[in-house]
């Protein structure tokens, strides 16, 4: 026995993503928890480490109660994982820490990490000038839950570290950072040239079905059995508009005569209309008149059982009915609101805006010669494409995406501007930022082939991540200690890549692009900053 279709779908996916989400949620946080004891060695820092995640999650989460009346799923299950970077905070600090015999107060060492947090802020809230509410939605969330995190962190964190004695050596006694542009660059001239040499376009990946974590075994398998059993088709639909529910019944009722039409010409199998189970009070009216008068219905029916082995009073309660049926009140569509027929009905009759819509199911169509025919017919409808419909919708909020990229990077530009950054440090800051972005591209490229909505959005925190190390490797303060920097990258960098590279070995496609995105791109913009920045000891 094969049970196929939506609803085996679901009960499958539940359990399946449920499982893989758990596995691979625990194996993430012990490789973070493993990476964090070795190089801290201390459980009270490992406690510490979720505070500022929690509450930047509560922070996100009352954002977008105050602006918006509920939470988009999408919200929460990119949120979060956009929270990730908010970790790095603390790390940051305890590796500060060690380095100092009293608690970081260093107005360069807060400058840089509040620089870090409104740079990733602010790539986050580009998304609120998407146009999509889910996109705007997770842009709120996780520039409040970034915000959130990083107060945490200046305020709380510092009453609740453990007096360090590991004085090491003074800061003081360092040269500023060294910043090289070699490595930046020889990255982004390699790849342009292959590239230019390769001559072709980026490619995208607008299809939902991308995205399903449903096997494409299973998918044609479907398709078959639904080919087998004549069923209706789950891509192709008949849409119908009216300004009345009345005239919209009407038109249904029309286009079944077409549709029956189109059935005997072979264009379809069949087809399923809401029409069929709620008639136009015209038609219900018309079925009333032909409904013979009690007793002419009554002379006839003796008529027909005079000849037969059925005693007279055999259809009494037939005649009863149709007399009902012939002066008893019209039928409404709230008269099947409590029946089991209701959310059918609900799904293929819908009113927005004063305006009345009705799907019409088809059943094996012939979509070409039948979207032509359907032109010809004159009334108010559409012809739906619903695997066309859905790439659409998917390339209309990768474009948005794209812009709120764009419009991130042009507010960075300016809030480093207006912090008064050295024009050589912003230019190897965004240097090693779009190599390592171009990295992570090419890397998504040749392991999937193409970028889609879930590798773009991942990117912003490929992007905060890139500031974030690129930002502490290149501090040229006095109490700046590249040593130190370089641990705390080390560690912030090593547990976000461990995590993310469990993820993208996931069966779930979501998961497996998220988790590919941001390890390339962590480990990426890692190498860079690492490369990039050097310190030598004064004479």
């Amino acid at each position: 026995l094969d049970i196929t279709g939506v609803g085996p779908f679901g009960v499958e996916l539940q359990q399946s993503i449920q499982a893989e989400a758990k596995l691979r949620s625990i194996l993430a946080s012990l490789a973070v928890v493993l990476v964090l004891l070795v190089l801290f060695r201390s459980l009270r820092l490992l406690l510490l480490v979720a505070l500022p995640v929690v509450v930047g999650l509560l922070a996100g989460l009352t954002a977008v109660c105050l602006f918006f009346d509920s939470v988009h799923g999408i919200t929460l299950a990119f949120g979060f994982t956009l929270l990730g970077v908010a970790v790095d905070f603390p790390i940051h600090l305890f590796a500060h820490q060690r380095s100092n015999a009293e608690k970081p107060a260093w107005p360069g060492f807060w400058r840089t990490l509040w620089l870090g947090a409104i740079s990733t802020a602010l790539a986050y809230l580009a998304m609120l000038f998407s146009g999509a509410a889910g996109l705007a939605q997770l842009g709120l969330f996780s520039a409040a839950g970034v915000l959130g995190a990083m107060a945490v962190t200046r305020s709380w964190l510092p009453l609740l570290l453990p007096a360090n004695e590991d004085t090491r050596q003074s800061p003081s006694n360092q040269q500023p950072v060294q910043l090289r542009m070699a490595p930046a660059l020889l990255v982004l001239l390699t790849l342009a040239g292959f590239y230019f040499w390769q001559q072709q376009p980026l490619h995208w990946d607008d299809r939902l079905a991308s995205l399903s974590p449903v096997e494409s075994k299973r998918v044609e398998r479907d398709n078959q059995l639904r080919s087998a059993s004549a069923s209706f088709d789950m891509r192709y639909q008949l849409r119908l508009q009216a300004a009345s529910l009345e005239q919209l019944l009407l038109q249904c009722e029309q286009l079944n005569q077409h549709l029956a039409e189109a059935r005997e010409n072979g264009l379809l199998a069949g087809w399923s209309s809401p029409c069929m189970l709620l008639p136009s009070e015209q038609q219900q009216k018309q079925r009333q008149l032909r409904i013979p008068a009690a007793a002419e219905l009554h002379e006839r029916v003796q008529s027909a059982l005079s000849d037969s082995p059925f005693r007279p009073d055999a259809l009494q309660p037939f005649e009863q009915i149709s007399d009902t049926a012939k002066t008893g009140s019209l039928l409404q569509a709230a008269d099947f609101d409590e029946g089991p027929l209701a959310a059918w009905l609900a799904a293929h009759l819908l009113e927005l805006d004063g305006q009345w819509f009705a799907l019409v199911n088809l059943s094996q169509p012939q979509p070409e010669p039948l979207a032509e025919r359907v032109q010809e017919w004159g009334l108010s409808l559409s012809w739906v494409d619903l695997h066309e419909s859905s790439q659409q919708m998917m390339q209309a909020f990768r474009m948005e995406a794209t812009r709120a990229v764009i419009f991130a990077v042009i507010a960075i530009l300016l809030m480093l501007a207006l912090a008064r950054t050295s024009r050589r440090r912003l230019l190897w800051i965004l240097l090693s930022a779009a190599a390592s972005l171009s990295i992570t591209l090419a890397v998504i490229l040749l392991l999937h082939g193409a970028v889609n909505l879930v590798h773009l959005v991942s990117l912003l925190l490929v992007l905060g991540l890139g500031l974030d190390y690129s930002l502490f490797l290149s501090r040229a303060d006095a109490s700046a200690d590249l040593r130190t920097a370089r641990y705390s990258i080390i560690a912030c960098a090593l547990s976000t890549t461990l995590a993310f590279g469990i993820l993208s070995d996931s069966s779930i496609p979501m998961l497996r692009f998220i988790g590919l995105t941001v390890a390339a791109g962590s480990l990426s913009a890692f190498v860079l900053a690492y490369l990039g920045s050097s310190q030598r000891k004064a004479g």
